[in-house]
């Protein structure tokens, strides 16, 4: 983006901020000031981005909130970086979590040109090898993803294969053909890295009670861990909830994929509050737009199983102390779907209207966070 780009944005976002709070430009200004000398890296972008200019929804500090530049900043400071592979490489985060009993979505298959092994999971390592596993050996429904990826990139759900046109159906209602989405999975895309794999697993089938309200494509809890020396203890959570056609809950940069995020209470489980976008685009929600269920005030079911499972798992990884966990809430339970590296730092404070970067974290980056 060019500056003269950039100060085109910054007009409209301060125009459009004039307009939502009816304050002036000179007193937005001067707070803008204030909190960008805060401490927590918070940026114009950012000051927009969480509607900063406007009270906030359930109180607190302005200076609390984080800038985008700072989500790198924690996870230097607080995850040491020998243990990084370990949540980066799904292949070890997988086979950790299953040797420690740890419930993760089953693996039927991994894609890997050099023929890295997981256990008795099937190696295919030609595109060929692939198409004939699709055609011939994998259940559907399944789920595919990258073995190192970030933000959903190349994920997709699959729901079933229509045999006599030879193209898999996707949960979104696509179809692709077997041939090019095998050919897919060795072409760069965006946060995927191809050379390093992709895994097939079981489509988890989420809660009966989730999927009346927001369907049937998995919603997953993001869990925010800090590991202190007595232990893990839970810090914010966020719900994320998926609409329209998408095939993975992410909320994407800026909310562009257009699925909505929740502030979830850590101690009951209830949605306190339910947007979708960001800066002047956001809106809150009290219903699925798509089911037209109520969202607001209503409570997820095995909340607090959910819950124990990551602080539970949390401790599987004793040199991350700022971890990111996604948990899909399914008819058999809570399962671990992931653990992020860095985790992202906008979701939780954009869903909560809340900062992250409060006296509890400062604090505990004071403890434990190593120099720069």
């Amino acid at each position: 983006m060019s500056r003269l780009e950039a100060l085109s944005d910054l007009a409209v976002a301060m125009r459009e901020a004039r307009l939502i709070s009816g304050r002036s430009w000179l007193s937005i200004a001067r707070e803008l000031l204030r909190l960008r000398n805060s401490g927590g890296m918070l940026g114009l972008s950012d000051y927009f981005q969480y509607r900063l200019y406007e009270p906030l929804p359930f109180g607190g500090h302005k200076v609390d909130f984080a800038g985008w530049r700072m989500e790198g900043w924690l996870d230097e400071r607080l995850n040491g970086r020998m243990w990084r592979g370990i949540i980066e490489d799904k292949c070890v985060f997988h086979a950790i979590c299953v040797l420690q009993g740890i419930p993760v979505p089953r693996v039927l298959g991994l894609f890997h040109p050099a023929g890295r092994r997981l256990g008795n999971v099937p190696v295919l390592r030609h595109t060929q090898d692939v198409e004939h596993f699709l055609r011939e050996a994998i259940s559907y429904p399944f789920f595919s993803k990258p073995v190192f990826g970030v933000s959903g990139g190349g994920a997709a759900a699959v729901d079933s294969i229509d045999r006599t046109r030879d193209e898999l159906v996707l949960a979104s209602g696509q179809q692709v053909s077997v041939s090019a989405f095998a050919d897919s999975l060795s072409r760069s895309s965006p946060g995927a890295t191809p050379a390093l794999g992709w895994l097939f697993q079981e489509r988890l089938q989420q809660h009966e009670l989730i999927a009346a309200v927001c369907g049937e494509t998995v919603a997953t809890l993001r869990f925010i861990v800090l590991l202190d020396d007595h232990g893990p203890e839970l810090f914010r959570v966020v719900w994320r909830i998926p609409t329209g056609a998408n095939m993975t809950d992410n909320f994407g940069r800026h909310g562009r994929t257009g699925n909505l995020a929740a502030r979830v209470s850590l101690e009951s489980g209830e949605i306190e509050r339910v947007i979708a976008g960001v800066g002047a685009a956001m809106t809150t929600h009290s219903t699925h737009p798509d089911t037209g269920a109520r969202l607001l005030g209503w409570q997820l079911p095995l909340f607090r199983e959910a819950c124990d499972l990551v602080l539970l798992a949390s401790a599987l990884i004793p040199m991350f102390r700022f971890q990111h966990w996604d948990v899909a809430i399914t008819r058999n339970g809570p399962v671990i779907v992931e653990c992020n590296s860095p985790g992202g730092i906008e979701l939780p404070q954009i869903a909560s209207g809340q900062g992250l970067y409060d006296a509890r974290l400062r604090k505990f980056v004071e403890r434990h966070g190593r120099a720069s």
